[in-house]
């Protein structure tokens, strides 16, 4: 059974003919499939905690978005964080906490445990990895 309010949500609208509003259509979908194979869905409170965007003149991308959180098993550190290098519309670095897999970093197509020190030691880890891939080229 559907719940009312994402229902609401599903009905179509001018704020859904937006390019936003087409990724948000398109999530709303993924929801409705999950939901209509029972799986359980856990939604998190968090606060913005930091964010940060550079477009370099070459065209890469170094994107940081974090967040506070309740502490957990999954985010014992009580951040939920993602963070990424694009070169040429592709992922070159990438460092996050996604649900169930832990402090994790990208690596190219590789991805490797990453332990995590405290939110100033982890940015600072993942601008050193930027600069390294960035002074390689």
């Amino acid at each position: 059974m559907i719940n009312t309010k994402l229902a609401q949500f599903l009905r179509p609208s001018n704020h859904l003919k937006t390019c936003a509003g087409f990724y948000m259509k398109q999530e709303a979908k993924f929801l409705l499939h999950i939901l209509n194979k029972g799986y359980k869905i856990t939604y998190m409170r968090a606060e913005p905690y930091y964010m940060y965007k550079r477009l370099y003149e070459n065209g890469d991308i170094v994107e940081i978005k974090v967040w506070k959180v309740e502490k957990g098993i999954d985010k014992p550190h009580g951040f939920k964080y993602s963070m990424v290098f694009i070169r040429e519309g592709k992922r070159v670095i990438g460092y996050d906490n996604a649900e169930r897999k832990g402090d994790h970093k990208h690596y190219r197509d590789k991805e490797y445990q990453y332990i995590f020190k405290g939110i100033d030691r982890l940015i600072e880890d993942f601008f050193s990895d930027v600069r390294r891939v960035r002074d390689e080229d």
